[in-house]
């Protein structure tokens, strides 16, 4: 099994995110500017997450514009949310700020995130979190987190020791390996299918483990036909939800629109496409990326 980061996903840990801008707005050089500086403050981590937490909050905003339309794939019979790689939980914000009377399952392996996050939403009746990893098969598995000058950068945690020492390196001005700590933790990984849930919605962000996900789910997904939200699929991914007829969709504005070209992509099933129609804007197309 392998957990593949690379530059796209270095949102977790960037400033450049720190008031829901995505990182596109800033180039390479800015980025590497201010990751070189957020390092030397790692006391102020947390309180970086809960400013941007109560931003949102009083702002009425969801992390990501993709999850205002949340409040289109529940109904009174079937409102159960999952998210895959819950990291800091801004999904689960997200969905809770929409749909107020949600349940959510949250899936996080890194035991330094899941700890915060039972701390944020512990005693939510609503919100159950897991400290596990979905995959394709029941297991454990090291997971190597780099730290940085005391500096958790959780979104580029790695099944992989080498990935995870490598990818600052040419990244931070001023870089010395004596400041670099990737610590191992042990994680467990179990398959979706395993907890008999019927879900309404699942969201997907593990970061190049999103197949192994999928082929644990299957029989989830065969039953419940949640609406999927997935970050950067790939043609396996594809294949799959494919398979499972399902459409993908891209968000444009205020509609929905077929195809794969965007860092978030929704997956329909077919048969729900047009009902969704009676509710939102959504341009149909051929099933290929476009």
């Amino acid at each position: 099994m392998r957990l593949i980061k690379d530059e796209r996903h270095d949102f977790s840990s960037d400033i450049s995110t720190d008031f829901g801008f995505k990182k596109g707005l800033m180039n390479r050089t800015v980025l590497k500017f201010f990751r070189s500086i957020q390092v030397h403050f790692p006391f102020a981590q947390d309180l970086k997450f809960s400013v941007q937490r109560t931003i949102r909050s009083v702002m009425d905003r969801t992390h990501e514009k993709e999850f205002e339309l949340v409040t289109l794939f529940s109904n009174p019979k079937n409102n159960v949310f999952i998210d895959i790689g819950a990291n800091r939980g801004d999904a689960i914000q997200s969905i809770l700020m929409r749909q107020p009377d949600s349940k959510v399952f949250a899936f996080e392996p890194n035991g330094y995130l899941a700890s915060k996050l039972n701390r944020l939403y512990g005693n939510d009746d609503r919100v159950k979190i897991f400290n596990y990893g979905l995959g394709d098969v029941s297991s454990q598995f090291d997971l190597y987190v780099p730290f940085y000058n005391q500096y958790m950068f959780d979104g580029l945690a790695s099944f992989k020791e080498q990935n995870a020492r490598d990818w600052l390196r040419n990244r931070l001005y001023g870089y010395s390996e004596k400041k670099l700590d990737v610590k191992k933790v042990r994680c467990q990984v179990k398959r979706l299918d395993e907890f008999g849930l019927s879900p309404c919605f699942i969201k997907i962000d593990v970061q190049g483990f999103e197949y192994e996900v999928l082929r644990g789910g299957e029989e989830t997904i065969r039953k419940a036909r949640p609406v999927i939200l997935m970050e950067s699929p790939a043609h396996r991914e594809l294949d799959f939800l494919y398979a499972l007829e399902y459409q993908p969709f891209i968000l444009r504005g205020d509609t929905l629109r077929s195809g794969t070209k965007n860092y978030n992509v929704f997956f329909i099933p077919e048969e729900a496409v047009i009902p969704l129609q009676k509710k939102y804007q959504i341009e149909t197309g051929v099933r290929k990326a476009a």
